[in-house]
């Protein structure tokens, strides 16, 4: 049984604090259900539906996530993505042992970034697929000078 847009809104906000790496798997799994998940000034999210990427076999995608889960070495979550075709123009990029996953988000016209496989979350966006190199040095040179200051 499929949670509500409440249940699913109330463990964003919880996942949000507690576990980066399950927020931003829940948040991808319930974008590729066909929801727009918008947050405000407070952090706190809001789900909507979404029909500007077009109809998704909700079957298929819940199939392909168990796949995933099961055997997540074989299995990646951009494999999932990309079967379904919901990664159109997707990057992935390397710098100073850090890595991103850059999507162009076709609603609001930016290309946005994400570093994966760490703790912290570090995000970036810029308007143009030339910046897209430039920011994500930038966004890990400025997260690593703030490393530095913490103790």
């Amino acid at each position: 049984m499929q949670p509500s847009i409440e249940q699913m809104e109330q463990e964003l906000n919880r996942l949000y604090w507690l576990d980066s790496r399950r927020y931003l798997e829940r948040l991808n799994m319930i974008k590729g259900m066909g929801y727009k998940v918008l947050r405000n000034a407070r952090g706190r999210h809001k789900i909507e539906t979404d029909f500007s990427h077009g109809e998704y076999d909700l079957q298929c995608y819940e199939n392909a996530i168990k796949k995933y889960k099961a055997d997540p070495k074989t299995y990646s979550l951009d494999d999932v993505e990309r079967k379904l075709g919901l990664n159109k123009r997707k990057y992935k990029m390397e710098y100073k042992g850090y890595k991103a996953s850059i999507k162009f988000d076709e609603s609001d016209g930016i290309y946005v970034g994400e570093v994966i496989e760490i703790e912290d979350i570090i995000a970036f966006h810029c308007e143009s697929e030339e910046e897209i190199e430039d920011v994500f040095h930038r966004a890990i040179d400025n997260y690593l000078e703030r490393k530095k200051l913490v103790p």
